[in-house]
């Protein structure tokens, strides 16, 4: 897939090992399905309308039960002085994998994406 342009490397280094720590403690009840269906595809919300476990743009956004729970995931996104939408942790199964696609929802007109990757190959 060609973007046209660089992606950009931010100026922050995080501990993998250490947010990698904190998410395996989560309870595999905390994943939910992705929302389009994609099969191996799961997330953790950590951001969430009203604090909850859901993946809609809209509403006053709180920290979940599963951040509060991460000392450290909350310091990492502190540490970017900014103020956070919906946020999650995705997770691919084995095999699985992200398909080429671009997100239209109205909410990225006006926000920035970032990712973060914790455990990859």
């Amino acid at each position: 897939m060609d973007l046209g342009t660089e992606f950009i490397r931010l100026p922050w280094r995080f501990e993998a090992a250490r947010m990698a720590e904190e998410i395996h403690r989560l309870p595999e009840s905390a994943w939910m399905a992705h929302p389009d269906g994609t099969p191996g595809n799961t997330a953790v919300a950590l951001i969430s309308r009203a604090g909850s476990d859901n993946d809609q743009f809209r509403g006053a956004m709180r920290p979940t039960r599963h951040l509060l729970q991460c000392e450290y995931l909350q310091q990492v996104i502190a540490s970017f002085g900014e103020v956070f939408g919906r946020s999650r942790l995705m997770r691919l199964a084995p095999g699985a994998e992200v398909v080429p696609h671009v997100d239209f929802h109205h909410h990225w007109h006006n926000h920035l994406r970032v990712h973060i990757p914790v455990l990859t190959n």
